[in-house]
């Protein structure tokens, strides 16, 4: 369900990415109905291409989460998802690195305001 690549550039880090077939499994969850995975996602020349975009863009994640739960406010992992397709019409499209839902407020309240913003980086990967 996954395969892995060793990056020399990045000290020898292994970056893990899901098979074809692990993409069909994982698109079975009812938590990723409605989200299009990337053509590209299960391509290991692909995958080194994009390692450290997308690592950047996981690390990012992960200081939004620690913010979040260090505030008492709600960002889930599931609330970040990367590489979103959004159509523009005339069959162009705007895919931004990732979404976030982030809930501004009590996590046991709902009177917390529900934020959805694309994020992509400025400046080099």
């Amino acid at each position: 369900m996954v395969d892995r690549i060793t990056l020399a550039r990045a000290g020898r880090t292994r970056a893990w990415f899901p098979t074809a077939y692990g993409v069909q499994l994982a698109a079975e969850w009812p938590e990723m109905r409605g989200h299009r995975p990337s053509r590209t996602v299960s391509d290991p020349i692909a995958v080194r291409l994009k390692a450290g975009h997308t690592l950047t863009v996981t690390e990012t994640a992960l200081v939004f989460l620690e913010d979040a739960r260090r505030r008492g406010d709600v960002c889930r992992p599931l609330g970040w998802i990367p590489e979103v397709h959004h159509p523009a019409g005339s069959g162009e499209a705007v895919i931004p690195d990732a979404l976030l839902y982030y809930r501004h407020g009590p996590a046991d309240g709902d009177n917390g305001a529900m934020l959805g913003r694309s994020w992509r980086p400025t400046g080099p990967p």
